[in-house]
């Protein structure tokens, strides 16, 4: 596992990414070796000799910390275009490929435009996602899925498996992004889309999901999902006032013991909950008294 020095991450970040987050590669060494592995976001890099289970199990900016230089490690790195072992993960459109099914990844995929209002969302485990720019675009060659999708997906664990991700860290952090009409763009099957050809720097433009200041006005800096309740709970809140304009607020008991206080209900069917709390059962709601 090694730490990828700036010039070597800046060299990746030139480069499309092989899906969503990472890039596969290859990396000559010192010792005139070459030995292929994953680059995560632009920054550590996992050969295929070495256990993923520590992506899971540690925070990705402690492996970084603790991860050895790759300066006098490694001589060049080249990305992997095609891969032998990858297979269809998922279908960015439904109508023409059903989920699962055999077709073309985006990077073979013909250049098209976008249509007017079209939106799309990107999946991450990573909180300085290196693909956004300061002004919050995207560098080129960045993958994300449809906002079709994308509604399948409900934790940072099922980004994971739908969109094949070879980071098993949940991929929590979730981007909007909503490109200019008539961007170029590639469609694909299995890593995503991609913009191509671009004719500036701004032509896509994204916001970090957790980040958007939702209809209660709570500016939310916290990794959240929201979970369609269960019909009993749906029932009941129905049967109780409203906090605000289609939202309410309530206290949540998990049966796991833990206690959520002042969660929002949208419509009375959604919660927002911190995706570490997403998977849990919730054994109680109760309306927050005003």
């Amino acid at each position: 596992m090694l730490k990828l020095d700036p010039d070597l991450r800046g060299q990746l970040l030139t480069q499309p990414e092989s899906g969503m987050g990472f890039q596969v590669v290859e990396a000559a060494t010192v010792d005139d070796k070459v030995k292929r592995g994953v680059a995560y976001n632009a920054e550590l890099l996992l050969f295929e000799d070495e256990p993923r289970s520590t992506l899971r199990t540690t925070a990705f900016a402690r492996l970084l910390n603790e991860a050895t230089s790759s300066a006098g490690e490694i001589k060049s790195l080249r990305l992997v275009t095609r891969t032998a072992s990858a297979s269809a993960a998922f279908a960015l459109r439904e109508a023409a490929v059903a989920y699962g099914q055999q077709g073309s990844p985006a990077k073979d995929a013909p250049i098209e435009k976008t249509k007017e209002k079209e939106v799309f969302k990107r999946f991450t485990a990573y909180e300085n996602d290196r693909r956004i720019t300061s002004d919050e675009s995207l560098l080129p060659g960045t993958y994300a899925t449809t906002e079709e999708d994308a509604k399948n997906v409900r934790t940072g664990k099922e980004a994971v498996a739908r969109y094949a991700l070879p980071n098993p860290k949940p991929a929590s952090n979730k981007w909007t992004i909503k490109p200019h009409k008539d961007t170029f763009i590639q469609y694909g099957i299995r890593t995503g889309l991609r913009p191509a050809g671009w004719r500036r720097g701004s032509d896509f433009h994204c916001r970090r999901a957790a980040r958007h200041r939702d209809r209660a006005g709570r500016d939310s800096r916290r990794v959240s999902m929201r979970i369609k309740l269960e019909q009993r709970w749906i029932n009941r809140l129905l049967q109780l006032p409203e906090s605000g304009m289609g939202y309410q607020r309530v206290d949540l008991r998990l049966a796991d013991g833990r206690e959520l206080k002042n969660v929002l209900a949208f419509n009375a069917e959604e919660v927002e909950l911190p995706d570490e709390c997403a998977d849990a059962r919730i054994e109680d709601v109760r309306l927050r008294p005003a």
